[in-house]
């Protein structure tokens, strides 16, 4: 299919492979502003080695790959466009002359995002979300914890509860305002 389109792909690098051409497209015409901004479709290569969970770059945006499917004539992508960067933040126990003298904040990784304050209609319209969520962050596969913080556009965010499931490869994650608690 790529002959089809070839001239309208991109090419597009990916971490830790090598760069491939992309044909992107939006992946919606809703009225939804979600939709409409950072989930695109992605026409891939005929021999692509993208999978779920890949980090795409491609004009200083960066995608996740989310679904793939392949069809009679093509291969094509779901991609999730990041919108920011998040610091992935864990507490850990602080010791001096092997005595606890509390705890102290390790910056797991700082990776590109996708951040999506949460909405009144979302709660009314998605039953997953907990009743203290505020925000869900698209990252990709780090090792984290539920109530490891995430620093995000200036806030700190604890993460509530870590999906898995809903995209392949990479986490959404449903976080909270932090209330300065520290557990143990």
């Amino acid at each position: 299919m790529q002959e089809f389109f070839g001239d309208r792909a991109v090419s597009c690098t990916v971490t830790g492979k090598d760069s491939e051409k992309i044909v992107f497209k939006r992946a919606s015409k809703s009225y939804g502003s979600y939709l409409e901004n950072f989930v695109y479709s992605g026409l891939l290569q005929d021999n692509t080695k993208l999978v779920n969970g890949d980090a795409i770059t491609n004009n200083g945006n960066t995608y996740y790959m989310v679904a793939r499917r392949h069809g009679a004539f093509s291969e094509i992508g779901k991609l999730i466009q990041c919108n920011t960067t998040v610091d992935l933040v864990k507490k850990v126990k602080k010791y001096v002359d092997h005595e606890f003298v509390g705890y102290e904040d390790t910056t797991v990784a700082s990776v590109p995002a996708n951040f999506r304050e949460v909405s009144g209609a979302m709660k009314l319209y998605d039953p997953g979300l907990l009743p203290t969520t505020t925000v869900k962050l698209i990252v990709p596969v780090v090792s984290i914890a539920v109530k490891d913080r995430v620093k995000v556009k200036g806030n700190i965010l604890t993460i509530d509860f870590i999906d898995s499931t809903t995209n392949d490869g990479v986490y959404t994650l449903q976080c909270s305002p932090d209330n300065g608690k520290t557990s143990s």
